[in-house]
């Protein structure tokens, strides 16, 4: 039986915001299975990331996307970021990540605005703002690749997966604004060490290669799905054609 969302890899294009600061270990020792080691980079911290994209024209779905990656982990002598909280604004993005990747994909709406010199994005939950990024004085540095090693979960196997990106890269002062009262709101992010905006950007969300097993009784409640879930409306979401998100076409799908 065919699946309704495109098959791994996902090649998308757009732009994007990314956030890094540093973390408490505490805070996030229970977000990450114990078969992972977090990776200090100072005492008692570890590094986190906060990201935002937008994925438009030339993407196999085109859709917004908040990433909370609150830690650095390794395993067996491999290493990559833990994805503990991820929003987006399509349905068919959610079933993909959930059932491909084994990330806890939800659906929220998002708000960008750049005027040039300054840029701002929030994702917003039920109507309340969960998580908002701003930027200024960007400098520009060229094109560049980066790729970002992620481990997750999925059915008891610990899955890892390579996100290649390709973009124009800026930096600038970035600030991060995160809801007390949402549910990754008791992670308490530093103060950002380097703020990125992406444009040009491809990004490759590469197979994914199960390499262990876990127990972790956590991480398997974030991925029961409900019925209901995928059919939630995401009205309010913005793409900046000023379309909806775009559905999956299996018949023009890439092999």
């Amino acid at each position: 039986m065919s699946r309704p969302y495109p098959p791994a890899p996902w090649h998308l294009s757009g732009q994007g915001v990314q956030l890094v600061q540093t973390v408490d270990v505490r805070d996030v020792r229970r977000l990450v299975p114990p078969e992972l080691s977090i990776v200090s980079v100072w005492p008692g911290r570890t590094l986190g990331v906060v990201a935002f994209a937008h994925y438009g024209p030339g993407s196999v779905l085109e859709y917004d996307e908040l990433i909370i990656a609150p830690a650095i982990v390794r395993y067996r002598g491999q290493w990559g970021v833990w994805v503990s909280h991820i929003y987006v604004n399509h349905p068919l993005s959610v079933q993909g990540g959930r059932e491909l990747w084994g990330v806890p994909k939800e659906l929220a709406d998002f708000r960008w605005h750049d005027d040039g010199r300054s840029a701002s994005v929030e994702a917003i939950d039920q109507g309340r703002t969960i998580c908002r990024v701003s930027m200024c004085r960007r400098w520009w540095m060229g094109r560049h690749h980066l790729a970002f090693p992620t481990f997750s979960q999925l059915g008891g196997q610990l899955i890892r997966f390579i996100g290649d990106t390709t973009g124009r890269i800026g930096w600038g002062k970035g600030e991060l604004h995160i809801d007390p009262s949402a549910p990754f709101g008791k992670i308490r992010f530093g103060k950002p060490r380097l703020s990125l905006w992406v444009q040009e950007m491809t990004l490759v969300c590469g197979e994914p290669n199960t390499v262990g097993a876990t127990g972790w009784e956590a991480g398997m409640d974030r991925f029961v799905a409900q019925p209901a879930m995928f059919g939630r409306s995401a009205a309010g979401g913005i793409t900046f054609d000023g379309s909806s998100p775009t559905q999956f076409d299996p018949e023009a799908a890439s092999p």
